[in-house]
């Protein structure tokens, strides 16, 4: 299957979340440091004049035409007030990565999956923004953050061949069960070098609870 000279249609997001630290950037993982428009430091933490915390989105992203027909994409992102209610099929991003810190000061992402092999429309590209950019078509304004803006690009990406790779049956809701890594989807743990942690993954996860 193929998709144009578009390389934002190439690849679909297959976990979001946030870090405390940028640290290096390793395979895979793109952990969204600075400004698309200008280079700004695209820290989504207020600043204080007590303490500097900091914490940047991040995401994971996968050839669309090596991803299986199980693994879920992200579809959609809502960004929320704190304390409101979560929309229905999305996961609460709560904490990040690398410090289980919470990931944003009165705000939560909120970010819905589903298997590749049921969706023909999937976000594919996230982006920071120091201002709000001009209207683009397939662009969403996702909201802002700390003078951040945050958008995504959906894109139409087909459903996959039904004779290559068959829509498995429904099966029923099962209770969601941590898994090892408090990750979600399932991704690698990270490593850590020195006092800085080189971390760049996904997670939603709080009070012990893990969406999957």
């Amino acid at each position: 299957m193929s998709y144009g000279t578009d390389p934002d249609s190439s690849c679909v997001i297959t976990a979001v979340g946030f870090v405390a630290q940028a640290g290096t950037k390793q395979q895979k993982y793109e952990v969204l440091s600075r400004t698309s428009d200008s280079a700004d430091d695209a820290c989504l933490w207020p600043s204080s004049l007590l303490s500097r915390r900091t914490r940047y989105l991040c995401y994971v992203s996968e050839n669309i035409n090596t991803c299986a027909g199980q693994r879920p994409i992200l579809v959609n992102l809502v960004l929320v007030d704190d304390g409101e209610h979560i929309p229905a099929n999305h996961q609460a991003i709560y904490n990040t990565i690398d410090t289980g810190e919470r990931a944003l000061k009165r705000k939560i992402l909120c970010a819905k999956f589903s298997p590749r092999s049921t969706t023909s429309r999937a976000i594919t590209r996230i982006g920071v923004y120091s201002r709000p950019r001009t209207t683009t078509p397939g662009y969403t304004r996702i909201g802002d953050i700390n003078s951040i803006v945050i958008y995504c690009k959906h894109t139409e990406i087909g459903l996959l061949n039904s004779e290559r790779s068959p829509v498995p049956p429904s099966v029923p809701s099962r209770p969601s069960i941590p898994d090892r890594n408090n990750l979600y989807p399932n991704l690698p743990a990270f490593s850590s070098s020195g006092n800085a942690s080189a971390c760049e993954a996904f997670a939603t996860t709080r009070r012990g609870t893990v969406h999957r």
